[in-house]
């Protein structure tokens, strides 16, 4: 399947039509009502703004050429190898080499257990992060068969200034084949290293951090952080 030419485009969304098409629910479900299934969506991740010299606009252009790269380099080199999706081992490789070097696993493993990071020791943390980052790598191998009806991705040109934030939101809309609805995605990220990686997704309104920290609250209530962790690491093997 070849890419198509007008697959990113930094042009305003074309299509504004509401309601939720059955992709868009399937994915939906994935990510809210089975958040414990970590990134079903997280695949798809991976205008300029106007204001020319100001601090603020110059930060999110870099931020959002950094995502759009990442963006189009993985869903073509996914479309030329069709083969992957019937190697999971290559695929898993794939997801190492290309993904995980652009996401802040740290960060967000901190974030999705809030307070209960504080309270957690050393051993506990790194065991968390490990767990996290191997459920990371199997969900997207899971998901990214969903590449194939996806369309294009736009990444329009944002309005708003940092304001001293230390961190960008670099939106994007995904369209679909067969017309279906477009998604919308924010990537949420800070700089650290010289160069700007991805903590916590926020699709069609809904964070991830957010959806895992509830989710994880419920099993830490109930089993407590270690049982969390067992559990994690049970279904990372």
């Amino acid at each position: 399947m070849a890419l198509p030419t007008n697959f990113l485009s930094t042009d305003g969304p074309s299509d504004g039509s509401p309601g939720k098409a059955p992709i868009v629910a399937r994915i939906a479900a994935r990510v809210v009502a089975r958040a414990r299934r970590f990134f079903r969506v997280s695949c798809l991740m991976l205008g300029v703004a106007a204001v020319a010299g100001a601090p603020a606009a110059a930060e999110y252009r870099t931020a959002q050429g950094t995502v759009e790269t990442l963006v189009s380099e993985l869903i073509a080199e996914l479309r030329a190898d069709e083969e992957l999706y019937g190697d999971e081992e290559k695929l898993f490789g794939l997801i190492r080499r290309r993904v995980l070097p652009m996401v802040d696993i740290d960060a967000f493993s901190r974030l999705v257990l809030g307070r209960h990071w504080k309270s957690a020791d050393d051993e506990q943390r790194r065991a968390f992060v490990r767990a996290m980052e191997s459920q990371m790598v199997r969900s997207y191998g899971k998901s990214l068969t969903l590449l194939l009806e996806v369309d294009r991705v736009q990444f329009p040109p944002s309005d708003k200034r940092a304001d001293g934030k230390k961190y960008e939101t670099v939106m994007s809309r995904v369209f679909f084949d067969n017309n279906q609805p477009p998604l919308n995605i924010g990537y949420v990220v800070h700089e650290i290293e010289g160069g700007w990686k991805i903590f916590d997704l926020v699709i069609d309104g809904l964070s991830l951090i957010k959806q895992f920290r509830r989710s994880f609250q419920r099993e830490i209530d109930e089993y407590g952080l270690a049982g969390l962790i067992r559990r994690l690491e049970a279904a990372s093997r």
